[in-house]
């Protein structure tokens, strides 16, 4: 229970407080731009580099991991895109975004804050790869599905796609870690005390971008679509996760806990922006993200109470 109130509540309280800033001043979202290019571009990215290249490279080089939860996202993914398309009858671009809202984790803005704030900097390589992974996974199916204006071949749209991906700077700042972990280069002292200064600003900055984003967010009611897509987000995917990562009992606790904790996150930003970038159901992104990630208040505390204790058994 202490790990509850000494970790948890003041990660949730840091994004309500950036929620209640929104909603109390008024004005336009330009400092939030900027908050966010900070965040994404330096803040995240810094704090990634700098615990990563810190890391041993045998310890990233875990394929098994890799391979497993990548997969079981896919899956998530693949079960709600189904639904959506064949019992639901919906259009299947929009069903792409909707399925990627139940299945791909705001690892950036809260999971990887997370991890390091819970289980400490041995958490950064599978909080890493997860975020690393999804979000290959992310930036090649939805171009494939969605397409640019849902126009061109299937090459372009992967090709747009992969532009895209290798443009991402957590993507960008996870390799440059793990190149500089593995060939054990001595990072020069600057870099490694500003890497190590701006990584610290990431976690406040982050939860409190992502509540001050909720806030200034347009959403619709929650329908029972929405409501079975965020079933799946905060309670399938994490206990699904959960049964194949310990079934195979190959995982170190950390590990083991960090991929269903991950899981148990709600959906990326970054879903939603693709969602208005190809032109498609945002409003709908949108309140699943809100209302998703209200909801994690309680699932995801939930989730850290039993890794807790049954499976990291502090």
């Amino acid at each position: 229970m202490n790990i509850l109130i000494d970790i948890v509540s003041p990660f949730f309280f840091l994004i309500f407080l950036g929620f209640s800033f929104g909603k109390i001043f008024s004005g336009d979202d330009s400092g939030l731009y900027w908050l966010n290019k900070f965040i994404v571009y330096l803040a995240v990215p810094s704090l990634l580099f700098s615990l990563l290249s810190k890391s041993a490279i045998e310890e990233i080089a875990n394929f098994n991991f890799i391979a497993t939860t990548t997969l079981l996202t896919f899956v998530v993914f693949s079960v709600s895109f189904t639904y959506l398309v064949y019992l639901r009858k919906k259009r299947i671009g929009d069903s792409a975004l909707y399925a990627a809202s139940s299945s791909f984790s705001n690892g950036g803005y809260m999971g990887v804050p997370l991890m390091v704030a819970l289980l400490g900097d041995e958490a950064i390589i599978p909080a890493t790869l997860v975020l690393t992974f999804d979000n290959i996974l992310h930036f090649i199916i939805i171009p494939l599905i969605v397409g640019r204006n849902d126009e061109g071949s299937k090459f372009s749209r992967l090709m747009f796609g992969l532009k895209e991906l290798i443009k991402n700077p957590f993507l960008i700042a996870s390799i440059l870690g793990i190149l500089v972990s593995a060939i054990d280069f001595g990072t020069p002292d600057l870099i490694v005390s500003l890497t190590d200064q701006m990584g610290q600003a990431a976690i406040p900055t982050a939860l409190f971008s992502l509540g001050l984003s909720l806030a200034l967010s347009k959403f619709s009611v929650l329908s029972l679509d929405k409501f079975l897509l965020i079933f799946m987000k905060l309670f399938i995917h994490p206990v699904l996760v959960a049964v194949v990562i310990i079934s195979m009992g190959i995982f170190d606790p950390v590990w083991t806990a960090s991929a269903i904790i991950m899981a148990s996150l709600p959906t990326a930003l970054s879903v939603y922006m693709m969602a208005r970038q190809y032109g498609k159901d945002a409003e709908t992104v949108s309140s699943i993200t809100f209302f998703g990630t209200v909801v994690s208040i309680g699932t995801i505390s939930l989730v850290i109470f039993l890794v807790d204790a049954y499976i990291l058994k502090i």
